[in-house]
């Protein structure tokens, strides 16, 4: 029996000190063999998705290096997808501009001096004003208030000392003491006065030019506080006031650039929910800005 017993424990033996032998070359040729992240993880262990990821071996964590223009990408990335969104969310917070996008329109960022408007574009070609389109104003297709429409002649007034182009075919010109306008009247909406209920023609957009601020308009509005934007044009620039109720009032054009006391002023009704919008003649708030625009860059001074 005792025969029998030796060879058994002999074998234990042996084996046990093979798997001894065998873990300790294990061992050391892992601590050896390992030491880099892409070592740790080949040889199965786990890894975090962390950025950078990270490889964990026997209590001993190897990270992953990350080269520098992959992190530049990376973090552009990120800045990008931060952007966006908050670029996103300013549109949604915009409800002209989520209802251009809701009707097949592609909103479109313009830039005028110190200021910016946004334009909905359509895939015919047309466009309008986002805040027009979204009050009904202005339509998908219309074509027929495009500035460039219209029979633009060249007009001079000595007495003031300018030149400029306008639409001949929709406004009056009157000039008298110093003073000359371009006036459009819808034919068939007149106006009830505040004060005696008496009723007059409906100007919804008159610009005047006048040879000096004789009513003191320009230093008022600004000893007054309002507000002004930056504006400019081919050879006139400098702030525009605006004063009045929603749908009424007046801009006060107070040039910075010029030697001569001239000031522009743009009378205008424009849309604040007034009938006169439902007029067929009625030009939009978008289409009278287009065409002072072009009036004001085709203004030249006489010599």
């Amino acid at each position: 029996m005792k025969k029998n017993i030796v060879p058994i424990l002999t074998v234990l033996l042996v084996m046990i000190l093979v798997g001894f032998a065998g873990y300790t070359v294990y061992s050391n040729f892992s601590k050896t063999e390992i030491d880099s992240f892409e070592d740790c993880m080949a040889a199965g262990n786990p890894v975090m998705e962390s950025y950078p990821r990270q490889c964990s071996l026997n209590g001993k964590v190897f990270t992953e290096e990350i080269d520098n223009n992959e992190q530049s990408e990376q973090d552009q990335d990120d800045s990008n997808n931060e952007n966006n969104g908050e670029s996103e969310d300013m549109e949604i917070a915009n409800p002209a501009s989520v209802y251009c996008k809701e009707n097949g329109g592609t909103l479109e960022i313009i830039y005028k001096g110190d200021g910016s408007y946004g334009v909905c574009v359509f895939d015919d070609g047309s466009e309008c004003e986002e805040w027009a389109f979204y009050e009904g104003e202005c339509e998908k297709g219309d074509t027929s208030d495009s500035a460039d429409t219209y029979d633009w002649e060249a007009y001079q007034s000595k007495d003031i000392g300018i030149s400029f182009e306008y639409p001949a075919n929709i406004f009056k010109v009157t000039e008298n003491d110093n003073k000359m306008s371009l006036i459009h009247t819808l034919e068939n909406y007149k106006i009830e006065s505040m004060k005696d209920g008496s009723k007059s023609p409906a100007n919804d957009i008159v610009i005047r030019f006048l040879k000096e601020d004789t009513n003191g308009d320009c230093s008022r509005v600004k000893e007054a506080g309002v507000m002004g934007n930056m504006f400019e044009y081919t050879n006139i620039e400098g702030t525009v006031y605006y004063e009045g109720a929603e749908g009424q009032g007046v801009y006060y054009y107070c040039p910075s650039n010029l030697e001569s006391n001239l000031i522009v002023e743009r009378e205008s009704l424009s849309g604040g929910g007034g009938l006169w919008t439902e007029e067929s003649d009625y030009i939009s708030a978008d289409e009278q800005e287009k065409i002072l625009d072009k009036v004001l860059n085709s203004l030249k001074f006489l010599e």
